[in-house]
């Protein structure tokens, strides 16, 4: 609905904690190791006063894997994140 408008569209890490049953801490660790091996580019944006948001591009194909299935899911870019 948000994109529709143009307007950004975004889950905070305590969401995607909460929907994908991790601690907020794991979701952290795994933005980061995304961001370090050139998945993901951050922007550090200023919202009012000393409050901050980043917001995340998808810049590279991701190729996931589960060692307990056989088939992967690709993972396009996209310049919606």
């Amino acid at each position: 609905f948000f994109r529709s408008l143009g307007k950004e569209w975004f889950d905070d890490q305590e969401d995607i904690a909460k929907d994908t049953g991790c601690d907020v801490s794991t979701v952290k660790g795994f933005i980061k190791l995304l961001v370090d091996h050139g998945y993901l580019l951050v922007e550090r944006k200023k919202l009012r006063g000393f409050v901050h948001s980043n917001s995340y591009k998808i810049v590279t194909s991701l190729q996931l894997h589960n060692k307990h299935v056989s088939v992967s899911a690709p993972v396009q870019p996209s310049s919606d994140v």
